[in-house]
């Protein structure tokens, strides 16, 4: 569950069981394999375990390392190892594991509030103090079901409208990079919805909205900037330079991560941004609906529009305001006028080319935006209420990419994953998990 960000990676610091064992015990290991601590007491494969790792480099002379394992906030097990910080954590840490391709654990890991906390001063305890932290909910991304408003990259697979079947998205399987969108062109628009219902706990606040496209450039070329759009109203989202012909993108690299999107047309982002489209009509007739209020995207042909009891099939968009149904409403007649409902999201996400430069871009993964949210502060110690499943396959965790970790120096971010933060100096480190 602690590795080395690189796909394929034998260095696995931190590990649930291990090969040969049938136990679900605590390990942890040095960046050679070699094993440092095994703990006493198990991680549960039935509820939510607490746990705590706590790397000191300070207090034994040398910078050894002297190591801590607590379990549901007691020491389980301690030992001093003859290793200092390069040989005991590796340079990229990463949650998670990049998996080579084809590779399945087998398992799920259930996780909630990973934090990594860092500090210079001896008689801190980052791994054990009760900072407050958000009940973080990782698991909004929902996998693209349909093409946005705009869809004109070129693909290698399925073409409009269906090219989303072309980028690996939330589903478990992944087709080895064989389908992709490209384009070459500036200024080209590749946008899609997904069409389930929010899955966010309600209430909830929102901490951050970020993507992360996995992305290979065709020559040392730049190449495209990430774009969401909500109801009438799109944001390009800050491209990061790359020039690398290898497959980028993974959390923390310097291409086509998006982090802590600004929420098109201004304010914090809500709950209900995740929501699928519906609104109350203002008129209708027998192949019309009117909305004053509403923000009609282009793309809505062939949605389904339900109000009162009657289904509409959007033929034309006549405005943004009103959507017409050549075939009528269900059943005839007119419904009453009232709350409708359209089963896909209001919020758009996708990615655009850059407006000038040279442009060579092919994008094998492109899942939803994530939404990071929380319903409650928690000290150290609480049970987290939202257990979610976190890392099962290659290059995918469950709900987002291996999470590249960078250690806060004496600050903890509150949500399921880390808040960037330039690579830390400073040698005492805290796990908490």
């Amino acid at each position: 569950m602690f590795s080395d960000f690189v796909q394929g990676t034998t260095t696995r610091n931190i590990r649930v069981g291990d090969t040969g064992a049938s136990d679900t015990k605590l390990r942890v290991y040095d960046n050679a394999g070699n094993l440092l601590a095994t703990s006493s007491a198990s991680i549960s494969t039935t509820a939510m375990t607490e746990f705590a790792v706590s790397y000191d480099f300070l207090s034994l002379p040398g910078n050894y390392l002297f190591l801590k394992i607590y379990i549901a906030g007691v020491e389980d097990t301690t030992a001093t190892c003859a290793v200092r910080r390069s040989d005991a954590l590796p340079t990229t840490p990463c949650y998670g594991e990049w998996l080579a391709a084809a590779t399945n654990r087998g398992a799920d890991l259930y996780v909630d509030n990973l934090t990594l906390r860092t500090s210079g001063v001896v008689t801190d305890a980052p791994h054990i103090v009760a900072y407050p932290r958000l009940a973080g909910y990782g698991g909004f991304q929902m996998p693209p079901t349909r093409e946005g408003y705009s869809m004109l990259w070129a693909t290698t697979g399925a073409a409009t409208p269906n090219s989303f079947q072309n980028i690996d998205d939330g589903s478990d399987t992944n087709d080895g990079d064989t389908t992709e969108i490209n384009q070459t062109a500036t200024s080209i628009k590749a946008m899609y919805r997904w069409s389930a219902a929010n899955p966010l706990p309600n209430p909830v606040t929102v901490d951050q909205l970020y993507m992360v496209p996995v992305v290979r450039l065709t020559g040392a070329k730049v190449g495209t900037d990430g774009l969401v759009r909500l109801r009438n109203t799109e944001l390009r989202l800050q491209r990061n330079p790359e020039v690398s012909t290898a497959y980028a993108g993974q959390p923390m690299a310097q291409a086509n991560y998006y982090y802590d999107a600004p929420r098109p047309g201004g304010g914090s982002w809500v709950r209900a941004d995740a929501d699928l489209i519906n609104g109350t009509a203002t008129a209708a007739d027998a192949t019309s609906i009117t909305d004053s209020s509403a923000a009609f995207d282009t793309d809505m042909v062939g949605m389904i529009v339900t109000m009162g009891g009657k289904t509409l099939t959007v033929t034309t968009v006549t405005s943004t305001t009103q959507l017409t149904g050549a075939a009528g409403w269900s059943g005839g007649g007119t419904p009453a006028v009232g709350a409708y409902t359209i089963p896909w999201s209001f919020l758009q996400f996708g990615l655009i080319t850059i407006a000038s430069g040279t442009v060579g871009v092919r994008v094998t993964k492109l899942p939803a935006p994530i939404i990071i949210g929380y319903t409650a502060t928690l000290p150290l110690g609480s049970s987290p209420p939202i257990p979610v499943t976190l890392m099962n396959r290659r290059n995918r965790l469950r709900l987002a990419e291996p999470v590249q970790m960078q250690p806060i120096f004496r600050q903890p971010y509150m949500g399921l994953f880390a808040q960037p933060a330039a690579v830390s100096t400073r040698r005492r480190y805290g796990a908490i998990i």
